[in-house]
């Protein structure tokens, strides 16, 4: 029996599939976490394909959560806010009934510094205090791009 302290930490990571999210898998899995996976399936169902392909090639559960608003292709700010927010709240759902202490999200430094995504670092602030809520604590960037060695 393992004592309470000793046991794997366990992260939930917003999966979309994509490049980023398979390194940060791989980053994760390299610091001791047990990850899952955590998808939101929209109008496209784009995300999902490269989700699957990722959970599968990690060995990763993975919870794909339709929501029918989700736009996966918009950059309009109001858009993307409004499906944030979708998103963490089925993430404190999904985190909660896994048990999971992390929620951790591809988003990296160049995302926060890019212009067009200005309302992304306070978006990030606020995520941080509303899971901390919860317990929960937000992990991103996942790795830093600068000094990161996939080897």
């Amino acid at each position: 029996i393992r004592a309470k302290n000793m046991e794997q930490k366990k992260a939930l990571l917003l999966l979309s599939g994509g490049k980023d999210s398979l390194l940060a898998i791989d980053v994760l899995q390299k610091q001791g976490f047990l990850v899952s996976g955590l998808c939101i399936n929209g109008i496209q169902g784009i995300e999902k394909i490269g989700a699957k392909q990722a959970a599968e090639k990690f060995s990763i559960p993975l919870t794909i959560v339709s929501i029918s608003f989700f736009d996966e292709t918009t950059w309009n700010p109001v858009k993307l806010i409004v499906r944030d927010l979708a998103m963490g709240i089925a993430a404190i759902k999904e985190a909660k009934k896994i048990e999971a202490t992390y929620i951790a999200t591809g988003v990296k430094f160049d995302d926060i510094k890019n212009p067009s995504l200005r309302w992304l670092k306070y978006f990030i602030k606020f995520g941080d205090l509303a899971f901390a809520i919860f317990g929960i604590k937000l992990i991103f960037p996942v790795w830093n791009e600068v000094t990161y060695d996939s080897n």
